[in-house]
């Protein structure tokens, strides 16, 4: 069966490809090995983002800088903004997550949204660069806090390490640039050839 999958997989260019890009572009996978992808590459990269921007001691409770400044003018304040994300992790039906994202720049602008996905789906595949994710699966807080997602919610805020966030909204940032300058030296690239 894996070969069936990477003879057929091989055939399109996304093959080759990072898995952020492979999700960004998940229509474009063959449709019997688009859920697989979803699933395993989705649940993948969700979990990075996860573990990766909460710390046992964050130097913080509150975002600073640029990223404070756009959740304020989007959001009204950061209060607000806390709010309504935990708003949307305790309504949130069944498994899934809780994301802060920045929608890639040229397609709206780069302004700040809240929004879900169910069971491994990634915002990466709607278009948006996700910068904060808090994970409502059951296993994520089952163990301690039993059926309480409340609970579990307001803990996980006091780990959150914004400094990290920041972080992964730069590096989108400079890989969208990377991506931009790209395709500008493939069109220099073209018609210099012609």
């Amino acid at each position: 069966m894996f070969i069936i999958f990477l003879l057929s997989f091989v055939q399109n260019e996304l093959a080759f490809a990072p898995i952020v890009e492979i999700l960004e572009q998940v229509s474009r996978v063959p449709r019997q090995w688009r859920q697989p992808l979803i699933n395993n590459g989705g649940g993948y990269v969700n979990h990075i983002i996860y573990w990766s921007t909460m710390c046992p001691a964050p130097s913080s409770a509150t975002p600073t800088g640029s990223l404070l400044v756009d959740i304020e003018n989007t959001f009204g304040s950061f209060s607000v903004f806390r709010e309504r994300f935990t708003e949307e992790a305790g309504t949130l039906f069944g498994s899934g997550y809780v994301w802060l994202c920045e929608e890639a720049e040229g397609e709206g602008g780069g302004g700040l949204v809240i929004t879900t996905t169910p069971n491994q789906d990634s915002p990466l595949s709607q278009g948006l660069h996700p910068l904060l994710v808090l994970d409502v699966w059951e296993h994520a807080y089952y163990l301690k806090h039993k059926n309480l997602r409340p609970n579990y919610v307001s803990e996980w805020w006091k780990v959150v390490c914004w400094e990290e966030v920041d972080a992964l909204r730069k590096f989108w940032k400079s890989l969208t640039l990377s991506r931009i300058l790209n395709e500008k030296l493939f069109e220099i690239k073209k018609h210099t050839q012609t």
